[in-house]
């Protein structure tokens, strides 16, 4: 038994031999492309890569870490954003100055103000206390106050000043009343002479 297996095993490998031996003809009786010039092609290409991969290596070994730079800003006024920013910055300029000095002025005056109140205080000393009892007890009511008494003022000067001039005026009617008189006693005495 085991003679014949091998004979089996003999001839199936027999058959496989032969049917690889008939394929093998058939493959070298086909036509295949010859890949030789573009396998040359394909070589020469990547040794052109690899020769290229090779300088840039080389380039930026070279390379500083670090380029020196130098920055040149230039202010061109033919710009139109350059002379709209120079002209802003002129007015802002202009109006700080105007707010500066605006701020100094006040500041002088609230000093003349403070000295005159110190001035005030030494020698009308009930009436100081009398003003900050106000101001302390209600600013807002001291500008009241304050208020009311300017108008009270202003209206008690008026009523002075509408008196002289009506004392003026009844002073030049008294002068033009007694001119007249004297002038028509004068024209009587000529009239009676006349006569």
């Amino acid at each position: 038994m085991n003679e014949q297996k091998y004979k089996e095993m003999i001839e199936a490998q027999g058959q496989v031999l032969e049917e690889a031996v008939l394929r093998l003809e058939s493959l070298e009786n086909r036509e295949y492309p010859d890949y030789r010039q573009t396998t040359a092609e394909i070589n020469e290409a990547v040794a052109l890569l690899l020769r290229t991969a090779n300088e840039a290596k080389t380039v930026v070994s070279a390379v500083p870490k670090s380029i020196a730079t130098e920055h040149v800003h230039k202010l061109d006024f033919k710009n139109k954003k350059v002379v709209i920013i120079a002209v802003s910055m002129v007015l802002v300029i202009f109006l700080c100055i105007t707010w500066i000095v605006n701020l100094y002025d006040q500041k002088s005056q609230l000093s003349e103000y403070a000295l005159k109140y110190r001035a005030i205080r030494q020698v009308y000393p009930r009436q100081s206390d009398w003003a900050d009892s106000i101001y302390r007890a209600s600013p807002a009511g001291m500008e009241q106050t304050t208020r009311k008494l300017e108008d009270q003022s202003l209206a008690s000067s008026h009523a002075k000043d509408v008196a002289e001039q009506k004392y003026r005026e009844a002073e030049e009617a008294k002068g033009q009343a007694s001119k007249l008189e004297k002038a028509s006693k004068r024209l009587r005495k000529d009239a009676l002479h006349a006569k």
